[in-house]
């Protein structure tokens, strides 16, 4: 589900025991163009085979190889342009993945969850208390800030820890 702050993507248990969660937070003040952008930086890829691929299958019996050579760069041009376009959105917003895995009877936590439980507990606690009334848009900012900080915080801690390339 999309949000002002965000997106929760949650996997559903599967049958071998996993489950998933990952939070992606926006930066605060992000404007419903933004998200718009981002949404389409996402899904651009898919978008643009949906559009390429039967444009060329409709062509392709008669004109083959005009096909591949203008429906193809086109659908990579388009694809560049959107993800240029969202390049500096795109490197402000923060990621934060968790996975719970059943083995041997017990469940064992892979990434940040504790992280993750939080952020998403403060901010679904803002997005409530916004809709009640109970706090100003710029109250729900600051909490929004709070957890883009914390998280940002976080990837900042965990890619210092990856090993460096050709270490």
């Amino acid at each position: 589900m999309s949000h002002p702050w965000g997106l929760l993507e949650v996997t559903s248990p599967v049958r071998y025991g996993w489950r998933g969660f990952r939070l992606t937070v926006f930066p605060p003040g992000t404007s419903a163009a933004e998200r718009r952008l981002l949404w389409l930086d996402r899904h651009i890829a898919y978008l643009t085979a949906l559009v390429v691929l039967p444009l060329i299958l409709a062509v392709q019996p008669t004109i083959p190889p005009i096909a591949l050579l203008l429906f193809i760069p086109a659908g990579v041009a388009v694809v560049a342009l959107v993800r240029n376009r969202a390049r500096s959105l795109r490197a402000r917003v923060r990621t934060v993945a968790v996975s719970y895995v059943d083995v041997g009877g017990t469940t064992q936590v892979l990434g940040e969850g504790g992280l993750v439980d939080g952020s998403v507990a403060a901010l679904r606690e803002l997005d409530r208390a916004l809709t009640a009334k109970e706090i100003s848009a710029i109250q729900y900012e600051l909490g929004w800030a709070g957890v883009y900080d914390m998280v940002s915080r976080n990837v900042e801690r965990s890619s210092s820890r990856a090993p460096q390339a050709g270490a």
